[in-house]
């Protein structure tokens, strides 16, 4: 990565004209141009966990963190690193290198990527499938884990 392309121009044009006399459309600047490829997650919650995905060019990234009520670090780093590996092979037909997963120890999180997957129409409602298969599967081990706690 050379130097220019680690500093962007905040400052932009100091008008409409000479917007579109630098950037040839009107309005546009460069930071736009890069706050407009941010991807924008989408929250979701449920009683195993919290997520947060997104569709990043054609890979759907999800961010996966504990959930509300307290669980034990085997709950988190075993059954659920599992449970996401096998759901997650079974929802989206694939395995690595299309699939990967890791855990962040920062954050005490897994983060989630399919690669390939532009072509859902419905991402939301396909994601939402499987968020409820990994929800089904985590359930009774919540259960289980309050129980024994």
């Amino acid at each position: 990565m050379t130097e220019a392309e680690k500093s962007i121009d905040i400052s932009g044009p100091a008008n409409a004209g000479e917007a579109y006399a630098t950037y040839g459309t009107q309005g546009s600047t460069r930071l736009n141009d890069v706050t407009s490829s941010i991807p924008k997650f989408t929250k979701v919650e449920h009683t195993t966990f919290k997520a947060e995905y997104s569709l990043t060019g054609d890979n759907v990234v999800i961010h996966f963190y504990l959930p509300k009520r307290k669980v034990t670090q085997e709950y988190w780093k075993k059954y659920f690193a599992e449970a996401l590996n096998d759901i997650g092979q079974e929802h989206f037909q694939a395995t690595a290198p299309r699939l990967v997963a890791k855990y962040t120890d920062e954050l005490n999180s897994w983060w989630f990527k399919a690669q390939g997957y532009d072509h859902i129409i419905d991402l939301a409602k396909y994601l939402d499938r499987f968020f409820e298969a990994l929800e089904a599967r985590m359930v009774p081990v919540l259960q289980t884990q309050s129980r024994t706690s």
